[in-house]
């Protein structure tokens, strides 16, 4: 098989906010248009559109951490959380409406908005730095809880043990990762050298297994180890979707040396672009509508930036 070419990533659009963006995410409108969610340590949620344009801004009392968009069944169009370090968890409708909120004992370091009982409809799994790890209904209702010694630093869920049910990964202050099955019961644990910001859950090898990717950089098929970069310093987010609409998915890596990489389903970097702050989230989508799925990084440099993949 010839060797893939080495990519290349060209900026289309930058914004810039008060502070580091913490993170990012993007969802589909009932429109078929992306949208563009954004938090930033300057206490701000905001809302764009495909091409930069900004639809709506929140401005909270504290920094906001982490953030999700998704749909429920009260609101098909869109529903978007957003969770701060003052322990405030906001829920929004898709114009900015606010929905819901409430107040937690600490700050709500990650979330993840999703079908995870696979009942067809989404619920909130969120991770706070005492170590308590919640999931909550779409009105805000708590479902199921349990407690860690440490932060809960990054959460995901995905049917990891290909037994057709979902389960729960949680990445610890403790420099481990934990799988639990749907009633909080440990599957597996793996311990890394350094504290677990990042844990995604996707088939990269399209093989119709998943494949769950968290440390620096180490890739699992269950319990076994497919290739570990052991990238050097930390990787703060990571993200799998095929970028270039091949059918082949890649691995994007954002981390705290600046730069985001770009790896296949084997580990071999097709890209290492060079940002001028440490990188703190990532994620993929068609922003644009060209049928091509756009880059999206936010810095600590209080850069969010969009940017396309050519050389392919």
């Amino acid at each position: 098989m010839p060797q893939r070419p080495l990519w290349e990533l060209n900026e289309l659009w930058e914004r810039t906010f008060g502070d580091s963006v913490t993170c990012c995410a993007v969802g589909v409108r009932d429109t078929g248009h992306c949208e563009l969610i954004v938090g930033s340590e300057d206490a701000t949620l905001s809302m764009f559109d495909g091409f930069g344009n900004q639809s709506w801004s929140y401005e909270f009392e504290d920094s906001v951490w982490c953030c999700s968009i998704g749909t429920s069944i009260r609101d098909p169009k869109g529903v978007v959380i957003a969770g701060c370090a003052d322990g405030t968890l906001t829920a929004f409708d898709i114009c900015g409406t606010k929905l819901w909120e409430q107040i937690y004992d600490d700050s709500i370091r990650c979330c993840y908005m999703g079908d995870v009982f696979g009942n067809s409809t989404n619920v909130l799994l969120i991770g706070l730095d005492d170590g308590a790890l919640k999931i909550i209904d779409e009105a805000g209702k708590l479902l199921w809880a349990t407690q860690f010694k440490q932060a809960v630093l990054s959460c995901f869920v995905g049917d990891c043990n290909h037994d057709g049910e979902n389960e729960l990964l949680v990445g610890s202050y403790d420099k481990s990762l934990r799988v639990l099955d749907l009633n909080g019961s440990l599957l597996w644990q793996k311990t890394f050298p350094r504290p677990v910001h990042h844990c995604f859950v996707e088939d990269l090898t399209g093989d119709g297994k998943k494949e769950v990717i968290s440390g620096s950089l180490s890739v699992f098929q269950l319990e076994v180890l497919l290739w570990d970069l052991n990238i050097f310093g930390v990787v703060r987010c990571s993200f799998v979707e095929d970028l270039t609409g091949d059918g082949q998915k890649e691995l994007l890596a954002g981390c705290y040396d600046k730069s985001l990489r770009i790896f296949d389903a084997s580990g071999t970097q097709l890209c290492k672009h060079h940002f001028n702050e440490a990188i703190l989230c990532c994620a993929v989508g068609d922003l644009d509508g060209d049928k091509r799925n756009e880059v999206v990084v936010g810095t600590a440099g209080k850069e969010l930036k969009v940017l396309e993949v050519l050389g392919f």
